[in-house]
């Protein structure tokens, strides 16, 4: 008998979540200007590439396993390119430019399709395809990896101070 996966373990919540805070971002991105959107953008390019390469690390491989779902997993594989294509492309435009933002709309427009394909016909097969467990492990190891991925950032966050520097008499 299968465990029952905690959110904070499902593997189809996790990407969910990696979906929709990639989405809050570029919404973000479209209001922003100056160095907000270079900034935006930055976090945007984390957030995309660490997805992408958590689920081409323990997601993807375990599904392409699966003959039923291997085509979708390739196309998915060539989503993951094209976005990276698109990504390097904007880091070479200025940030004001038509090209940047015509490249922004084709990036938003490929991870619309990605998540579509994924959320509608990858997740729903892999439910009934893959065992519990090994989607219960392969939620493990993503919430692994996302942990490593947060630990470096914090520890590059400025650390407060807990009490103000005490006076010299």
């Amino acid at each position: 008998m299968a465990r029952k996966q905690s959110s904070e373990t499902d593997v189809f919540q996790i990407l969910r979540t990696d979906h929709q805070e990639v989405s809050k971002l570029m919404d973000k991105i479209k209001q922003a200007d100056g160095q907000q959107k270079q900034q935006l953008f930055s976090q945007l390019q984390e957030e995309l590439n660490n997805h992408m390469n958590q689920e081409e690390k323990f997601f993807y491989p375990k599904l392409e396993e699966i003959e039923d779902l291997a085509d979708l997993v390739q196309d998915s594989y060539a989503d993951h390119d094209d976005i990276r294509q698109i990504l390097q492309q904007m880091n070479e435009q200025d940030f004001n430019s038509e090209e940047w933002q015509a490249n922004c709309e084709a990036l938003e427009d490929t991870k619309d399709d990605h998540v579509d394909v994924e959320e509608e016909e990858i997740f729903p097969q892999a439910m009934e395809l893959v065992d519990a467990s090994v989607l219960n492990q392969i939620g493990e190891q993503i919430a692994a990896e996302k942990a490593k991925t947060v630990e470096p950032a914090a520890a590059k966050a400025p650390r407060q101070q807990k009490r103000p520097p005490r006076a010299h008499a």
